[in-house]
């Protein structure tokens, strides 16, 4: 590798760290950023942080009144921080995106060229192992968006406590179910109920990125 290429490999690598730092520090300002949604009866309110992780649940007393509309309520309360969360990250993300170069920048660098080529154009590499890896990872991209619009329609179910009763979300987190045995927030009382809920919720997310880990790698051919 000649002395000029190796300072333009060393551009690149340095740019690089700069973004993957920058991403770094987004997902930091998010996760200290505090998110809250109440239902629209006001029974109930969930708190997650920029990132989306549930932090707590808080249920109003009147709730013992109506037990048979908790677990909607609940329902609602969830979905509605997340989707704010969801709102936020958008945009950080927004944000980020914005300071990021434009990809011909490193294409340029690595040919020693002022203007660049069309990074999309495979036509524009002369080299077959260059052009074979760019195939190869449009074809990946292709399979993952085919896993990422069916997460809506994917889901995974959790028991919540013990005999407290059952959630179900979506791969993508788009929406959640649940459902509270009306007899149990008397028993177990409120607190110790949303405690148990948010635990099954953290348990669900971990079940549903690890089923989107498994469907990405059969989609890009490294699972079974």
């Amino acid at each position: 590798m000649t002395e000029p290429t190796e300072q333009r490999v060393g551009q690149v690598m340095a740019s690089l760290q700069a973004l993957q730092q920058r991403v770094l520090q987004v997902q930091d300002g998010l996760a200290r950023k505090e998110v809250t949604f109440s239902d629209q009866s006001g029974v109930v309110q969930a708190t997650c942080d920029g990132t989306g992780n549930l932090t707590a649940i808080d249920i109003k007393a009147v709730a013992l009144s109506y037990p048979e509309r908790l677990g909607e309520q609940i329902s609602e309360a969830v979905a509605g921080v997340w989707l704010r969360s969801d709102k936020l990250q958008a945009k950080a993300h927004e944000r980020y995106l914005s300071e990021l170069p434009n990809p011909r920048s490193f294409v340029s660098l690595l040919s020693g060229e002022g203007s660049g080529r069309d990074y999309l154009s495979l036509g524009d590499y002369g080299s077959p192992k260059i052009r074979d890896s760019v195939a190869e990872y449009e074809e990946r991209r292709r399979a993952t968006l085919g896993v990422v619009s069916s997460l809506a329609s994917r889901t995974v179910r959790q028991e919540i406590g013990s005999n407290v009763g059952m959630l179900e979300i979506s791969l993508d987190r788009s929406w959640i179910r649940v459902a509270i045995r009306p007899e149990v927030p008397k028993q177990v009382g409120l607190e110790r109920l949303a405690a148990q809920f948010v635990t099954a919720v953290h348990q669900a997310e971990v079940n549903a990125a690890s089923n989107v880990r498994m469907l990405l790698e059969v989609a890009n051919g490294r699972g079974v």
